[in-house]
């Protein structure tokens, strides 16, 4: 096959490790030409020179959404690009794209717009009359833009599946659903024990999003502190975002902010963590709980139907909405090391059932060829 692979509108986050994931997975397929059209932010990271003679880069310097005139532009450019190349079918690995092209389209979608019944959006997004127009129509356009420039569509989740056939009318036999996992770099990194520390060490590796819920550690800090429960808080924030999120933390002994990682660097991060801590309200699917279960971490996380989905019983839940909550959660885990293990036990178990990096890359690529073989 001859493809064009979509990552203009991808800026950072899972999204930019999952796309740097499968085009590491695609080398291994060299039957197939790969035209990728890259955005600045995954261009950073993209080590061009290890790609053989069958990938071919376009890097572009804007975003389809950097501006409004680019927004009705951009997909000029993209489908001069396809005229040239003539491929087989495009792959955008997440839309909406905000392009339409004339090939077959497969298109990757895992955008929490979708989850309308959410706790986080009912209480928050919804809370106010202004924020429910605001919600609806960007939800509504969304879907409908998603819709409009698939042909296929590939899903993270059995659950994020039902709510897209739902909310749209795609028919279920155009959605397939193949699960996220950690990157090729977990599974070269080796499983070591945390460092022997006083202090009991989380690792929350995200990028910054409002329902990543990391406001929740304003709260939480000083409960624990005053409850005398040592422990630290590792995240990988920008420093902009982390003087925003803590403006009263900053120098706080119990948080420490490393900045953005390489997906090469984030392992490493977990040599220093005894224990994955993610308050999130809202997920498609994050990689931070396949990560955690790789480097043999037991997971704090969210009472919330997605983390269940994902966790199983391979993580000790909280409200994310109550600091004291999650104050009870982490005393627990601190004060009952056999419970940690059992999580970590239950995690290498709940691993098996999601499709390793290369799984995933294979079946995407299937998924192709099998709907051009469909529709010659």
């Amino acid at each position: 096959m001859k493809l064009i692979i979509n990552t203009t509108n991808l800026r950072m986050g899972g999204a930019l490790q999952v796309a740097y994931s499968l085009l590491d997975e695609f080398r291994r397929f060299e039957e197939h030409e790969y035209h990728i059209f890259l955005s600045a932010q995954l261009s950073a990271i993209i080590e061009h020179i290890k790609y053989p003679p069958n990938f071919h880069f376009y890097p572009f310097k804007q975003s389809p959404t950097d501006t409004p005139l680019s927004m009705l532009t951009f997909g000029r450019k993209l489908s001069a690009l396809e005229q040239k190349i003539k491929p087989d079918i495009v792959f955008t690995v997440f839309g909406p794209a905000l392009w339409h092209p004339k090939a077959p389209h497969l298109v990757g979608f895992a955008n929490v717009i979708l989850f309308d019944d959410a706790p986080y959006t009912q209480r928050i997004l919804l809370s106010t009359l202004m924020g429910r127009i605001k919600y609806h129509i960007r939800r509504k356009l969304t879907l409908r833009q998603v819709k409009r420039e698939g042909d296929i569509f590939w899903l993270e989740t059995e659950l994020a599946k039902q709510k897209l056939v739902r909310s749209t009318g795609i028919a279920s036999d155009n959605i397939t659903v193949i699960s996220n996992n950690y990157g090729p770099t977990f599974e070269k990194a080796l499983k070591t024990s945390p460092e022997q520390k006083a202090q009991y060490s989380f690792i929350y590796i995200t990028t910054y999003y409002p329902h990543k819920n990391l406001e929740l550690l304003n709260k939480l800090i000083p409960i624990l502190r005053e409850r005398k429960i040592n422990c630290v808080f590792h995240l990988t924030l920008k420093h902009a975002d982390f003087k925003h999120t803590f403006p009263g933390l900053q120098a706080d002994v119990m948080l420490k902010n490393h900045g953005p990682q390489k997906p090469e660097d984030c392992p490493a991060l977990y040599t220093h963590a005894n224990a994955l801590f993610c308050p999130t309200f809202l997920e498609f699917f994050t990689a931070a709980y396949p990560e955690a279960m790789a480097m043999e971490r037991p997971i704090l996380t969210s009472d919330l139907d997605f983390a269940h989905d994902i966790c199983e019983d391979a993580a000790l839940y909280f409200d994310p909405f109550d600091p004291q909550a999650a104050a009870d959660a982490i005393e627990k885990l601190i004060k009952n090391p056999d419970l940690g293990q059992k999580l970590v036990e239950n995690g290498k178990k709940r691993l098996k059932s999601f499709e390793t990096a290369a799984q995933r890359a294979e079946k995407l690529l299937k998924v192709m060829k099998d709907y051009l073989v469909r529709n010659r």
